[in-house]
């Protein structure tokens, strides 16, 4: 949103109409548009005459640069936990090729294990029902199966 469209949407509006629109507003849109009332209020003849205005325009906007720093912050831990999530898919998919692979060298080496043969079908199922499933991961086997 750039100037003219803050100052298109607020002109005629009531100060209570005004909050409501920027309470309403998704944060990124909050702190860009805060941000622009900021600047023109800054450029106002009164900012530059009234303390008691000018206090109050600096609060606002001193609250708004620490409202984006949290959300930032928020946002950094958010990517954060994505990373550490898709570490975590990651060691648990290495771990599961570890444990396909010493499935299917016991299943080789004892072909006979019915056991064996029926918790590799429910694995294969699993892997059907998940879209996971790859026959090339198997294949060592498919004739046992």
């Amino acid at each position: 949103m750039n100037r003219e469209q803050v100052l298109a949407t607020i002109k005629d509006k009531s100060p209570e109409e005004i909050e409501h629109w920027l309470v309403n507003l998704e944060d990124e849109e909050f702190i860009e548009v805060t941000g622009i009332l900021e600047q023109i209020a800054k450029e106002l003849p009164v900012y530059h005459n009234n303390d008691e205005f000018r206090k109050e325009v600096d609060a606002v906007a001193e609250n708004r640069v620490n409202f984006e720093d949290i959300c930032n912050k928020e946002a950094v831990q958010k990517l954060k936990n994505e990373m550490e999530l898709d570490e975590s898919f990651k060691k648990l998919e290495k771990e599961f090729n570890g444990l396909r692979e010493s499935l299917i060298q016991e299943l080789l080496i004892n072909p006979d294990q019915e056991g064996l043969i029926n918790m590799i079908k429910q694995i294969i199922q699993i892997e059907k029902d998940h879209n996971t499933y790859n026959p090339d991961d198997w294949e060592a086997i498919s004739y046992l199966m």
